[in-house]
């Protein structure tokens, strides 16, 4: 269960593992049975996920600097190597327009899974149908209007 409250797919837990899928499912989720500890993980994995997108935006940065760093790091071991070699291999500086791309794939990624698995807390949805703890209220009003004719001299 630790593996799910901080936000580690069941997917990556039991490749990691080696262990079948199903069964860790089945163990999980069993029919007719008890969950919430699955479910308690679940969410807590949640809020690991939207402080995760906190620091993917904030790191950025430096991100992108260890991203150069490895570039450097590369183009040293093909020191003596033509550039052209270099660009056709694919050897280049990144661009933080690239990264800045990753880290949006990386965000949104994590705010649709979070919003589909806690939803209360960070889902979009709006309540208009109401539910248990917002039942919709029909309020009828009733005016009563009275309307003078207007006096003409004539």
């Amino acid at each position: 269960m630790q593996s799910l409250a901080t936000g580690q797919s069941l997917r990556r837990f039991c490749i990691a593992n080696r262990l079948p899928y199903a069964s860790v499912w089945e163990l999980l989720n069993p029919v007719g049975g008890d969950n919430s500890a699955y479910a308690r993980a679940r969410e807590v994995g949640t809020h690991y996920l939207a402080d995760e997108c906190l620091d993917i935006a904030d790191n950025l940065m430096e991100d992108a600097h260890a991203a150069l760093l490895d570039v450097l790091k590369t183009a040293r071991e093909y020191a003596g190597v033509d550039p052209a070699l270099l660009d056709a291999m694919g050897v280049q500086p990144p661009q933080i327009s690239d990264l800045v791309s990753v880290a949006k794939v990386r965000i949104d990624t994590r705010k649709r899974l979070i919003g589909k698995w806690n939803p209360k807390v960070y889902g979009d949805r709006q309540t208009l149908a109401g539910d248990d703890e917002n039942p919709l209220k029909m309020v009828h009003q009733v005016e009563r209007i009275i309307v003078r004719p207007a006096h003409t001299d004539g």
